[in-house]
């Protein structure tokens, strides 16, 4: 047998060539691989029933989802003291659609700078939540307000729009809030 002796240069060459090679393979059969894989987004519902894969939109599971949402959404937007006004805004603010916050936003100013002045406390409490479509609920809500030696009683009717949205750190709901309109009744 004879030996060729190589001198070190070519032989790193070799080595780099050998490495280029075996990772271009890798590349290849890793990018196939996952072209092939079709990964599937699945979600698991629990409830009393026991522990089941959400199929459809109408599932008992979603529907109590958006009650929740609805519920919560109210109860921070007229549950409020001065101390913590613009905290609860912001808080239901992420759980508002970005074209309803800024058509909302010069009011929510306003009224902070109202309770700097006159700070006061408004406390909600819901009579009764309909749901008129999978997009629209209604809610019928006394509102007792205290601001000074002065209390008021008063009753709204009021009209949520809500849209899918993409679940996120601040609104863990896939809802957001489109539209809002109150009544008094």
């Amino acid at each position: 047998m004879i030996k060729i002796p190589l001198k070190p240069f070519l032989r790193v060459q070799a080595l780099k060539m050998a490495l280029f090679v075996v990772l271009t393979c890798w590349a290849a059969a890793a990018s196939f691989w996952a072209y092939r894989s079709r990964p599937e987004i699945i979600l698991i519902g629990l409830d009393e029933a026991g522990t089941r894969i959400i199929t459809s939109a109408a599932d008992p599971i979603i529907a109590k989802e958006r009650i929740k949402f609805i519920r919560e959404f109210l109860r921070g937007y007229y549950n409020y003291g001065a101390n913590d006004y613009s905290q609860a805004i912001s808080q239901v603010g992420s759980l508002m659609s970005d074209m309803l916050w800024r058509e909302r936003e010069g009011e929510f100013k306003r009224i902070a700078e109202q309770m700097s002045k006159t700070p006061l406390t408004q406390e909600a409490r819901l009579f009764d939540l309909r749901e008129v479509s999978e997009q629209e609920f209604e809610a019928d809500i006394g509102l007792y307000i205290r601001s000074r030696l002065q209390e008021r009683n008063v009753k709204y009717r009021v009209t949520l729009k809500i849209a899918p949205r993409k679940r996120n750190a601040e609104n863990p709901y896939p809802l957001e809030v489109t539209g809002i309109h109150e009544t008094e009744i």
